[in-house]
């Protein structure tokens, strides 16, 4: 699939059509689902160079791909980028580029994510928190886990972990 799709940008870029964020995406999907990060990331490149507006979905495609591969600090920079381009973050990117960090196991980075994941406006999901507190268990820094729960949870189970906390203090 990857390979027509990159035939069909091959025939776009040539004929010098008039191709949007949508097919750009769509190709770059198509390459990160056949595991050719590369390419995706040249498509990435012609579709920068091109001025063509990238949204969140062309991130997270981009994500997927580099974590499958291996190459987190491909994520960390595109991550960078992706800011610097105010390209709106959401919980799936934050979500990739964590995975991206677990998977080689550059733990403190991840954590980190997951620390400024909780400061921004983006909603913590159960799958990112509880990928966190297992990278804490990894890594065996229970310290860090009640805090990671008081962000991630709702009022009520705030209110009854702090209550949990004061019993334990009597």
């Amino acid at each position: 699939m990857w390979e027509n799709a990159l035939q069909l940008f091959r025939v776009m870029v040539q004929s010098k059509s008039e191709s949007g964020s949508t097919t750009f995406n769509a190709v770059i999907s198509a390459c990160e689902e056949g595991g050719e990060w590369e390419k995706a990331l040249h498509v990435f490149s012609v579709m920068s160079k091109d001025r063509i507006e990238s949204s969140t979905f062309t991130y997270s495609a981009l994500f997927s791909g580099f974590e499958k591969g291996g190459r987190w600090e491909k994520v960390l920079q595109l991550f960078m980028i992706m800011a610097q381009d105010k390209v709106e973050v959401d919980a799936v990117t934050f979500g990739a580029v964590i995975r991206a960090c677990e998977k080689v196991g550059k733990w403190d980075t991840a954590l980190r994510l997951f620390d400024e994941m909780a400061e921004s406006k983006v909603a913590l999901n159960t799958i990112i928190c509880d990928s966190s507190i297992a990278t804490c268990e990894k890594i065996r820094d229970s310290e860090r886990v009640l805090p990671m729960l008081m962000k991630a949870a709702s009022d009520s189970w705030k209110n009854l972990a702090i209550a949990i906390i004061r019993r334990d203090d009597r």
